[in-house]
């Protein structure tokens, strides 16, 4: 008779991996998604119209140095 749980534990740890690797690659396109603006709540700055990510307050780029 021949042992089958070696087989059964490969295919196990493959579709294991495969769903984790597939999750892992869904959190960092929502992750990217959400920093780049897509989920952007509308809010448009009309001095230069541009788009503000929800949840900042102070918007702006930091000249102090120069």
């Amino acid at each position: 008779m021949k042992k089958k749980s070696p087989r059964i534990l490969f295919r196990l740890v493959i579709v294991i991996g495969t769903l984790s690797l597939a999750f892992a690659g869904i959190l960092l396109l929502m992750n990217w998604l959400s920093n780049s603006g897509f989920f952007n709540s509308g809010t448009k700055d009309h001095s230069f119209e541009i788009a503000i990510p929800p949840g900042y307050k102070v918007h702006g780029i930091d000249v102090s140095s120069h």
